[in-house]
């Protein structure tokens, strides 16, 4: 090293375990060759390149021409399934199985035109043609497009590309076949009296249960398929038969497109539920009827887990099952089954539920400055489920 003269006036170059690192410093940060050099001299042409950069005020910083180097080789596609798999929650935790399932349909589905196409040559003229021509199914475009936009949007902040090609106006604007407004409306035009009929017509009694459950203990459909029988528990209070439902898992989507048993997404899901006291006979029948472990097994042999449409049935007109004859007999086309939540959510809150009971109830997560102190105090809600159960026509002298 001695014996060596360098030509360059910029940084410093260092031997490491027998090659040569050349780095500097511009704008106070350390700025690297990347690779090794085998000789000196080899890491002082690296230090005269980034020099003439400096003067004729072309610079910018090498690990960002690396990164944009990189992104001419990577593909969309393969950027995207990297960003999916190491993608993770607000709370740190990756993806759920079922998420990246739903991620990679898009890539492999809607966004296959893109992602042959390197990260950095798509333009906003491409991802502007690529959404005018995709009009079948708005809701899966828009999903997928909010896909592509944040993970562009992390290639920026990495240095990959310069900006976000993703600027299609009013991509973000939300696809409703009904508006929120409607849908409230739908919701709460549902009386007591018509809940009980509807339940009451489904003609699978296999999943009568579990649509039971969320209609009038708030639980989302893929909660109740989960359902377990040692989830059940009762008690006496007062001479009254207290029921609970322990919400511990869910049912999701695996990577082979089977569907499993999984941990909820969220710890507010992870959950007690009191049920309404006029449903302990129900409970009670449906336990002596169907003895499996899995309370709603599937009804078709080669899955082993029951799965949303098996509830909503099939649509062969005039011949309507499950949920659809129900949307038909009572002439409510867009009463969804997820909607029976959302009547869970009214139904308790006209009983004089509070607010963060409620919440707890569905398994949301509370707003910061309530949820520091709230928890859930079953005492405090049995009272309320009583009431629900009167609202239906229940005595409270009945015994169950």
């Amino acid at each position: 090293m001695a014996a060596f003269s360098r030509k360059s006036t910029l940084g410093t170059i260092i031997k490491k375990s027998g090659k040569y690192q050349a780095r500097y410093m511009k704008y106070g940060q350390y700025h690297t060759s990347g690779a090794l050099f085998f000789t000196p001299q080899a890491a002082d042409r690296w230090l005269l390149d980034e020099e003439s950069l400096i003067d004729k005020g072309l610079w910018t910083a090498p690990e960002t021409r690396r990164a944009r180097k990189e992104a001419k080789e990577v593909t969309l596609g393969d950027y995207l399934n990297d960003w999916i798999t190491h993608r993770t929650t607000k709370r740190g935790k990756p993806l759920a199985e079922s998420t990246q399932v739903l991620y990679r349909s898009y890539v492999d589905g809607p966004l296959a035109p893109l992602a042959g196409k390197n990260l950095a040559e798509i333009t906003r003229a491409q991802v502007q043609s690529w959404w005018d021509t995709n009009t079948s199914r708005p809701k899966t475009r828009k999903e997928a497009y909010s896909l592509m936009k944040t993970a562009f949007k992390k290639s920026v902040a990495d240095g990959l590309v310069d900006e976000n090609p993703c600027q299609v106006e009013n991509a973000s604007a939300r696809v409703r076949k009904v508006s929120t407004q409607q849908r409230g409306l739908l919701i709460s035009d549902i009386s007591v009296e018509e809940m009980i009929e509807i339940l009451a017509a489904y003609d699978r009694p296999h999943f009568r249960l579990a649509l039971t459950f969320c209609a009038w203990c708030g639980l989302r459909p893929s909660e109740a398929l989960a359902l377990k029988r040692g989830d059940l528990r009762h008690k006496r209070i007062d001479g009254t038969t207290c029921w609970s439902i322990d919400v511990t898992r869910t049912i999701e989507d695996g990577a082979d497109k089977q569907r499993k048993l999984a941990e909820p997404k969220t710890p507010e899901s992870v959950r007690r539920v009191l049920v309404p006291p006029h449903l302990n006979s129900q409970i009670v029948q449906h336990l002596a009827t169907y003895p499996t472990e899995l309370l709603f097994p599937s009804t078709n042999p080669d899955k082993d887990y029951a799965t949303l449409g098996q509830l909503r049935g099939a649509n062969h007109p005039p011949k309507y099952t499950g949920w659809l004859a129900i949307k038909h007999d009572f002439n409510r086309p867009n009463l969804r089954i997820y909607d029976l939540r959302h009547w869970a959510r009214m139904i308790w809150t006209r009983a004089g539920l509070d607010y963060p009971s409620v919440e707890m109830m569905l398994g949301h997560r509370l707003p910061e400055v309530v949820g520091t102190y709230a928890h859930f105090d079953p005492a405090h809600v049995w009272p309320y489920a009583i009431k629900v159960s009167q609202m239906a026509g229940w005595l409270l002298d009945a015994g169950e």
